[in-house]
């Protein structure tokens, strides 16, 4: 059992809110009354109503959603709309809620580096750190490796389908290919 307080200390610790996108709506998003400890947290992508149902089945005292479930301003908390529906049975379930979402994206070995761990062996840098000056105007860095045999084909082919991604202002792309017994070769 810990305090609500310590865990969302020890989440920011792991993942500082600064890091988070300016637009974005991170951190603590319902606390109930204190005290309010915290035995049993659940996790989700989303915190639709189905899974608010189950926070409240399995009597969890706390549940972290990747995506905030409150993004843009709520004017009344009513039952007319399931994002007020789940806030509201939150509140009445005496359960917090909290996102990361940006701030997990960024934080070393997060999501972003997760995410781009399945292209292979890649080292990973933002062009531009923590928060963006307008929404949609982040730029990421990502520098992959290929250090096998792989045809050129094949990284010309990912590098296409890298420049297809919605957003993508920038690709730097370097591949290096061993073959036994000749040396490094670039190729771009």
């Amino acid at each position: 059992m810990m305090d609500l307080k310590e865990v969302v200390t020890r989440l920011n610790r792991f993942a500082p809110l600064h890091l988070a996108e300016n637009w974005d709506n991170v951190g603590l998003l319902v606390e109930p009354s204190q005290p309010h400890s915290v035995t049993s947290i659940l996790l989700t992508n989303d915190l639709t109503e189905k899974v608010a149902q189950e926070a409240v089945d399995k009597e969890v005292n706390m549940v972290i959603s990747y995506h905030p479930p409150i993004f843009a301003p709520l004017k009344r908390l009513t039952s007319s709309k399931f994002k007020e529906r789940i806030i509201v049975k939150m509140i009445e379930n005496r359960i917090a809620v909290y996102s990361p979402h940006t701030a997990f994206d960024a934080v070393k070995n997060g999501v972003n580096d997760w995410l781009a761990s399945g292209l292979g062996n890649a080292r990973v840098e933002p062009l531009q750190y923590s928060k963006a000056s307008s929404p949609g105007a982040s730029q990421y860095k990502l520098v992959t490796r290929v250090l096998t045999n792989q045809e050129p084909d094949g990284a010309i082919r990912l590098q296409d389908s890298l420049r297809g991604l919605g957003g993508v202002e920038r690709i730097e792309w370097e591949t290096i290919t061993r073959l036994e017994g000749i040396p490094c070769k670039r190729l771009w």
